[in-house]
């Protein structure tokens, strides 16, 4: 599995951060009168003296989130306001800490990932109408706010490691997302009930619908099957030939746990052995049918338990535990040194700066 495609993911969740705009500490708001400026005096936020500041929803290290953009986010994401605007905030740290690290993107990146975004939504035009417009937003924003998540993807992305990392040595607040074989092993062990799961199958199926106007027809076409096959006939060409279902996968079913298909199916097909071909079973309910089916694989639950998907799966169920772990560590370390204010309006904890 690429390990960045969870790093991708992140962005995903954040959304569209529209930070682009106004980067000075001066909000205006008509009707209002009152602002507060956030900046650092003993460890604490000081709030005297206070410049026009009526339309920020936050000032982030002198840097402002207007009421605008937090409108706009919230309007897209469908979420309350006091929960985008922590996320503004942390996308805010989390570009000023790139800077300071020369975190950079390429207009030929930009423009790569531009482009792909343009093809995805199916075109120029369909990209206009159907997102910029709903937005409001100009290509040119657009571009920016495109090129700030690929500058915080690239920052977050040089914080993770894949690599067993010295726990001795000085370490900048990587993200660790090395995943020792002990560690599956542990979690498999410690949560053996849970996902061992139910006795699962792979089989090979010929399906015929049938009503009562074509019930006879079906079973006669069905025995004819069933005679080819204890000649000697292919299972998979028969499949490709008369089933209903799964016709051009030559009838393949991947694995399937018990309790899935019809009752009258179960009741042989788990009581089969490898390579073993059913007798002729007639189902009944909403969609009924003859099937014939062959027992091409099964995986009882302590199979399961030592299988490479489910090895995979709890591989990348711990790589996402730590990544969001380190995703917090970050957090928490831009916090210390910020000097954050937030427009109480909204509800939100003003924050504290810390020595």
């Amino acid at each position: 599995m690429n390990r960045f495609w969870f790093a991708r993911i992140l962005f995903l969740l954040l959304g569209l951060s529209f930070l682009g705009e106004g980067t000075g500490v001066i909000c205006e708001s008509a009707g209002k009168e009152s602002a507060l400026l956030a900046r650092q005096s003993g460890g604490s936020i000081d709030r005297s003296e206070p410049p026009r500041t009526d339309g920020c929803a936050a000032i982030v290290n002198g840097e402002v989130i207007t009421h605008r953009q937090l409108t706009r986010m919230a309007t897209a994401r469908r979420l309350p306001k006091k929960d985008i605007l922590q996320e503004l905030i942390f996308e805010k740290l989390i570009l000023q800490a790139a800077k300071k690290d020369e975190i950079k993107i390429s207009d030929e990146e930009l423009e790569e990932h531009f482009n792909n975004d343009i093809k995805r939504t199916g075109g120029r035009e369909k990209f206009e109408k159907e997102y910029l417009s709903s937005l409001e937003m100009s290509y040119q924003e657009y571009r920016q706010n495109l090129r700030d998540q690929l500058i915080e993807k690239k920052y977050i992305l040089k914080k993770t490691s894949q690599m067993p990392l010295d726990k001795s040595a000085q370490i900048d607040f990587i993200i660790d997302t090395y995943i020792t074989p002990h560690e599956v092993k542990e979690f498999i062990k410690r949560y053996q009930k849970e996902l061992q799961g139910k006795e699962q199958i792979k089989t090979r199926q010929i399906i015929l619908f049938f009503d009562d106007r074509t019930k006879v027809l079906k079973k006669e076409m069905a025995e004819k099957i069933m005679n080819e096959l204890k000649n000697g006939a292919d299972f998979s060409g028969l499949a490709q030939q008369y089933s209903e279902v799964k016709a051009k996968e030559e009838g393949l079913w991947d694995w399937t746990p018990q309790g899935t298909f019809p009752k009258e199916v179960e009741e042989i097909i788990f009581s089969l052995k490898m390579n073993d071909v059913s007798p002729l079973i007639e189902t009944t309910g909403a969609y009924p049918s003859y099937r014939i089916v062959r027992i091409e694989d099964r995986m009882t639950p302590m199979d399961n338990l030592n299988s490479p998907e489910l090895q995979e799966k709890v591989q990348n169920l711990l790589y996402n535990k730590k990544f969001n772990e380190g995703l917090l560590k970050i957090k928490e370390e831009l916090m210390k040194s910020a000097h954050i204010w937030t427009d109480p309006a909204l509800g939100t904890e003003q924050a504290k700066t810390k020595d």
